[in-house]
């Protein structure tokens, strides 16, 4: 089993932190990081913005980590958490390799307010 996880194992460390992204190069330099995903959320809170990912802080702190994708042969990931077709073509096209979409409570909760939308939509044709 030790030699199988020496051999298979994958490292992917999170970038979630100002700290991370300050460190990025050094943490990537490690023996045996393979690769790292960005946390939007919990970095944009580190700076004191949460969730606000148009804030210059955030990007500027998402610029330095898109670097990372130039300057290093460690694949990078990112999580989008709403479902954003434009946000996920940017994501591609920027290098990220690797992305988590979305998660199950946001995916129902986005499909819960179409329907109500939806529904909305019906009762007040049947209204007129």
């Amino acid at each position: 089993y030790k030699s199988w996880v020496e051999k298979n194992s994958v490292v992917i460390v999170q970038i979630e932190h100002i700290k991370a992204v300050e460190n990025i190069k050094e943490i990537l330099s490690v023996e045996g990081v393979d690769g790292f995903i960005v946390g939007p959320y919990d970095l944009s809170g580190s700076v004191g913005y949460p969730g606000e990912f148009d804030h210059q802080l955030v990007m500027s702190a998402m610029n330095e980590i898109e670097k990372s994708l130039v300057d290093s042969d460690k694949p990078g990931g990112i999580h989008i958490v709403h479902s954003n077709h434009s946000l996920l073509e940017e994501t591609i096209s920027k290098g990220y390799k690797f992305i988590a979409y979305g998660d199950d409570m946001v995916f129902f909760a986005e499909k819960l307010d179409a329907e109500k939308k939806f529904f909305t939509g019906i009762k007040k044709k049947l209204r007129a």
